[in-house]
């Protein structure tokens, strides 16, 4: 089926009948001039008496319709009779299939084939959706905790859906990331506080380094990517993962001295000892 008709202007419009209509029949015709009260294309329903019928097009006057929808019976119809425009049942399974044509749909992330870089009692939880919960405790210290697991071969792309939850002081510091083994540097990106993104780039244990602030202007990151083609380190964010905002794209060495041969998330708790943080992974895919 064809995407559902948004047209404001004419929404929950209605005419009438120029015409009888008989059971069945793939034409509406409306009343002179009533045609301009409905969209010019479908897909939209309408309701005539107790039948619902879909629109597929209109030509001035005449709707194109498919009759008996929504559970309704085909019947005949008196001129005059009123034809409205309305939500039907079908308009709201349309509804969602078009907005879930415009979010990535998401990789269920492994549950197996994570390891720890200061636990400090983290732990990883599978939801009942799949999605990993990585979940830091209350601490009283000013400590890294990456949840981790092996990158692909290069060249490859990684992309993870991750929501972040955290306390105020400590919320800037948590994101998805690379990071190298034998160097523990972490290139990381998360969601802070007041609007921003926040890039990283980190030499652990002593968080050492670099973060850049990006402000997001209403919109919300849910989709962060990586992509390391061998030579050249991409990142980016996205609220639905479709539409980019890349960050930066350099050289792997100008920051790594080798190359990343992890990825996964880090999370800093910054003294707080307040209330655990949280970051929801539910979605990794890898090509």
């Amino acid at each position: 089926m064809a995407s559902l008709k948004y047209q404001a202007d004419a929404n929950f419009q209605t005419g009438t009948l120029a015409n009888a209509y008989t059971a069945g029949d793939t034409s509406l015709v409306l009343t002179a001039g009533h045609g301009a009260r409905f969209p010019a294309s479908g897909n939209y329903w309408v309701r005539v008496d107790n039948e619902i019928l879909l629109v597929t097009s209109r030509t001035t006057d005449t709707l194109t319709v498919q009759g008996a929808q929504a559970s309704t019976a085909a019947a005949n119809h008196a001129a005059n009779a009123t034809v409205s425009w309305v939500l039907a049942a079908p308009s709201l399974d349309q509804l969602i299939l078009d907005v879930q044509a415009h979010e990535r749909p998401c990789v269920i992330p492994p549950s197996t084939g994570w390891s720890w870089i200061n636990q400090n009692n983290a732990t990883i939880t599978v939801e009942p959706s799949g999605a990993l919960l990585f979940t830091v405790p209350q601490i009283n210290a000013t400590t890294t905790t990456l949840g981790i697991r092996s990158v692909p071969a290069t060249p490859y792309t990684l992309i993870l859906r991750a929501q972040i939850q955290g306390w105020e002081a400590d919320y800037y510091n948590h994101g998805v990331c690379l990071y190298e083994s034998a160097t523990q540097k972490a290139m990381w990106i998360g969601k802070r506080n007041y609007g921003y993104a926040r890039l990283g780039k980190w030499t652990l244990p002593t968080n050492s380094g670099t973060q850049t602030d990006y402000q997001l202007y209403g919109y919300e990151p849910v989709f962060f990517k990586f992509t390391d083609s061998g030579s050249t380190i991409t990142v980016a964010m996205s609220n639905n993962g479709y539409g980019w905002h890349q960050l930066l794209s350099e050289s792997r060495t100008t920051f790594f001295t080798t190359a990343p041969d992890k990825f996964g998330v880090l999370m800093n708790k910054n003294n707080s000892l307040f209330v655990n943080d949280f970051l929801l992974v539910s979605s990794i895919e890898v090509s």
